[in-house]
């Protein structure tokens, strides 16, 4: 899912928050370290507001997406000629053969 649904949520849920609660968020913040959004996912939670509810659950649904996509990037093998790193790694960590 695009970083710009996430922000899109972050901001919408920050206008609903200063309407309901009287206090905005950080919206970098809500993009950033997990802590800071699980704290004001849990606001929304707790919220009378159905919208506030709906679009926190969105942005809970949206970060995983944004978290599973960056780990499938991370641990896909990058490939270079017909060889992936990990292999090339592996022959230079390779002890050599006695001659």
């Amino acid at each position: 899912m695009p970083e710009s649904i996430r922000l899109s949520l972050a901001c919408r849920i920050r206008d609903l928050l200063l309407q309901e609660v009287g206090e905005a968020i950080d919206v970098p913040l809500m993009l950033g370290p997990h802590e800071y959004a699980l704290a004001v996912l849990s606001l929304c939670r707790s919220a009378r507001n159905p919208e506030l509810r709906r679009l926190g659950d969105q942005f809970r649904q949206a970060s995983a997406d944004h978290i599973k996509a960056q780990r499938v990037t991370i641990s896909s093998p990058r490939v270079h000629g017909s060889r992936s790193f990990q292999s090339l790694f592996s022959s230079i960590n390779a002890s050599p053969s006695a001659t």
